[in-house]
């Protein structure tokens, strides 16, 4: 009979199902919120207190700055409890170790700017029409995503990633080109950036370089290409404007780029067994050949945009 009574009085709070916040930054943003209900900093919260909120969630610059530093958050590990959010403002979050809101399957806005990603996971927001995931004049918080893949987005709408010096692949491959006339994409570089050319791969390429629809009435700023397929497409970007000569050589290589969103960034030089010898980091306009035995090496070339291997011949 006891041990009964002692479970009717238990607090209903020790049965709730909870979800797991690590990042005191986070918790404390949720408290200051009024969304963490237990008020205290403990690495959880409530699962009931994340799901109750709706619409928005906003964790960019602001008012939360009063009583602790938001620009400490650097996990999320708790978000995808949050289901029911339809828009979430990330802006200025330093999320260096990537971000995970493919369970957020109702969100349809998401501000991503400056929040120095370099890795996220968005294919479970089928509902996303809006995505900003640019830099906004912040050397020390940009991005730095190098493909955007919406192929199981099909709601997408508007892509603002302007000045992303490192994207080079938007995947659009979704079979929901057609129903989106209206499509909007930016890529423009601030003032004073190099502009970045990106790959737009897309349900029909030939209906887009035909300037045909839906593409014709796209609006899509800043240095572009649509293409069926961007991995071989950036392969043969780099190919045809990456210049390696004299070949055959008995002295010296060049590497050399026509294009100046290309960038050489290593050269890793192995025998014709695919044995690795060494790796050239700079000076690639002139690679001394002098010390190798005659035959044939492979020059795998890395650039910003993807690599490709050359056979060299040393006479």
């Amino acid at each position: 009979m006891l041990k009964k009574l002692f479970l009717f009085i238990l607090p209903l709070s020790t049965f709730a199902q909870t979800t797991a916040i690590p990042d005191q930054q986070f918790e404390q943003a949720l408290i200051n919120l009024g969304i963490d209900s237990d008020n205290t900093l403990n690495g959880l919260i409530l699962t009931a207190d994340a799901t109750a909120v709706t619409p928005s969630l906003d964790l960019g610059p602001g008012p939360l700055n009063i009583s602790f530093n938001n620009d400490l958050i650097l996990d999320l590990t708790g978000i995808n409890a949050f289901t029911n959010l339809q828009n979430l403002n990330l802006h200025s979050r330093r999320l260096d170790n990537g971000l995970d809101i493919s369970n957020l399957s109702s969100l349809t806005s998401i501000n991503l700017n400056n929040c120095r990603l370099n890795s996220m996971n968005f294919s479970g927001n089928n509902a996303l029409q809006f995505l900003e995931i640019g830099n906004i004049n912040d050397i020390d918080g940009y991005n730095q995503i190098t493909d955007l893949d919406f192929t199981t987005n099909p709601n997408i709408e508007v892509i603002a990633a302007s000045n992303m010096s490192t994207l080079q692949r938007i995947n659009l491959k979704n079979g929901q080109n057609i129903n989106k006339p209206e499509m909007i994409i930016s890529l423009q570089p601030t003032v004073g950036n190099q502009p970045n050319t990106v790959c737009l791969e897309v349900d029909n390429a030939t209906a887009a370089l035909n300037n045909l629809a839906p593409y014709d009435t796209w609006m899509v700023t800043g240095n572009y290409f649509y293409s069926d397929n961007c991995v071989l497409s950036v392969e043969k970007f780099v190919k045809e404007n990456l210049k390696v000569y004299p070949n055959p050589t008995s002295d010296y290589i060049s590497i050399t780029q026509s294009n100046q969103d290309l960038e050489v960034k290593s050269v890793l030089i192995l025998d014709i067994t695919g044995k690795y010898l060494t790796t050239i980091d700079s000076n690639f306009e002139n690679i001394s050949m002098k010390n190798y035995a005659s035959g044939t090496y492979l020059f795998v070339i890395h650039t910003n945009k993807g690599s490709i291997t050359n056979k060299i011949i040393v006479k």
